[in-house]
């Protein structure tokens, strides 16, 4: 793939193709290649957010974002 720089938007495409497939091919024999244990912890490892604790409150805090509000249109 190395060499000359694509002239023609088909042949960045076709450079592009062989390129995500080389890179799909790559990604596939990697997860093959993980354990049931290593593949475990990438999986759980994946979570966005910490989980948050399950607190319950009196309210919601409606009545409490729309005083807020009455106040900011007070201004």
């Amino acid at each position: 793939m190395a060499g000359s720089p694509p002239r023609s938007v088909d042949e960045w495409r076709a450079r592009y193709r062989a390129a995500t497939e080389a890179l799909e091919g790559v990604r596939l024999q990697e997860l093959a290649a993980l354990s049931d244990q290593d593949a475990l912890k990438r999986t759980l490892s994946l979570t966005l957010f910490d989980p948050m604790a399950n607190v319950s409150t009196e309210s919601s805090g409606l009545v409490e974002q729309q005083a807020l509000f009455r106040r900011l249109d007070s201004r």
